[in-house]
């Protein structure tokens, strides 16, 4: 983790700045996942229940 991966950066430095950006993306797709997806599918079950 102490090798140099880029002039002034460290291995573990680039890893955990990879895994802030990578948890951010895996959030932006889940958030995107879920207002497409489940929340479409849980109005229509509400519909479907109120009645």
């Amino acid at each position: 983790m102490g090798a140099l991966g880029a002039p002034g950066w460290s291995l573990g430095i680039l890893l955990g700045a990879m895994v802030i950006v990578g948890s951010w993306i895996s959030t932006w797709i889940y958030v995107r996942w879920a207002n497409h997806h489940y929340d479409a599918r849980l109005e229509t079950l509400k519909k479907e229940t109120a009645r």
